[in-house]
């Protein structure tokens, strides 16, 4: 009888957490999809090349740095999964959505511990800027 709980528990649970992960990654690999398809994403990688090259990143990878920043890991990953990058493009971009995302919703419960808004984005921005520098340059 416990293992039937044990496995209706863990079942449920399970299929809760691929619930709350496919809210976010199925709109975001369409929007990604859709972006690609009308010529928006490449017409963004070329104005953002200059840019993301700095990090050693080809001009596609903005998109998902901003969809991090805006959203969460899980759309990071879900845009990642949308193009083509590399192992060493993916380690930069992780290592730099890893330091710096969710800034919306982090910054207000950082607000509210009494941490300054600003300053929490703003080291968190540069800290991710200096680790993709690094990282660009030495893999």
């Amino acid at each position: 009888m416990k293992l039937l709980k044990i496995i209706r528990d863990g079942s449920k649970n399970g299929l809760s957490v691929v619930w709350e992960l496919a809210k976010v990654m199925i709109p975001i690999i369409t929007l990604v999809n859709f972006l690609e398809y009308l010529g928006f994403l490449e017409s963004l990688a070329d104005v953002l090349m200059p840019v993301m090259s700095i990090f050693s990143l080809p001009g596609e990878a903005a998109l998902v740095l901003i969809i991090g920043n805006l959203t969460t890991v899980y759309g990071a990953v879900a845009a990642m999964l949308s193009l083509d990058f590399s192992a060493v493009e993916l380690t930069i971009l992780s290592t730099m959505v890893a330091i710096c995302h969710s800034m919306l919703t982090e910054t207000v419960i950082a607000k509210k511990t009494g941490a300054k808004p600003l300053l929490v984005v703003g080291s968190r921005l540069v800290m991710s800027i200096i680790a993709g520098i690094i990282l660009g340059q030495i893999l």
